[in-house]
């Protein structure tokens, strides 16, 4: 993928207008070119960026966690609870601490990997919106789909407003991709 001086793709200067300044048709089919190319380097980026994000994240939440009077390891343990039930995240258990960090993270180079395929520019307002849009789109997933999808997690009576915050750190912190993206093309 080409990035200019601006760090906007390339591919977003050859896209047609229409009579409004909008996008024509075309775009759509351009879209859909782009996001089906392979970027080796690019998905390393967001790869980095993901495992960033979700440190990031992890951290917000157990700092908000312990301020609130709650264990602060609590965040880290809670994805390895639909695996090791609610055991996981009593009080000293090291697995359940283990685990929930592997899960989230490697969760969170999934996403990392996904933002950057389709976010394929390197421009920094553009990557801080779409990475608040993504975190939100996190939240959503996270509460509507990950918490309801296991009765164990449900139990934790988990903070759906603190973790919203949670998330948009998490997708503010995506937007590093343009800076894994450059170094990685750096040669």
């Amino acid at each position: 993928m080409d990035i200019d001086q601006a760090g906007h793709g390339a591919i977003l200067k050859q896209l047609p207008r229409g009579s409004h300044g909008c996008y024509s048709r075309g775009m759509q089919t351009q879209l859909v070119e782009r996001w089906t190319q392979k970027d080796a380097i690019r998905w390393a980026a967001g790869a980095a960026a993901g495992l960033l994000a979700g440190l990031a994240m992890l951290v917000f939440a157990m700092v908000v966690s312990a301020a609130m009077g709650g264990d602060a390891w609590a965040p880290a343990k809670i994805a390895a609870v639909p695996f090791l039930g609610g055991e996981a995240m009593a009080f000293g258990n090291s697995t359940g601490l283990l685990a929930g960090i592997v899960l989230h993270e490697l969760l969170a180079l999934v996403l990392g990997v996904l933002f950057a395929h389709f976010a394929f520019t390197n421009s920094p307002p553009a990557l801080l919106g779409l990475g608040l849009a993504w975190g939100i789109f996190s939240w959503i997933f996270l509460t509507n789909l990950f918490f309801s999808a296991w009765r164990e997690v449900l139990a934790q009576e988990l903070h759906v407003g603190a973790g919203f915050f949670a998330c948009l750190v998490f997708g503010i912190s995506l937007s590093s991709v343009a800076f894994f993206d450059k170094m990685l093309r750096r040669k």
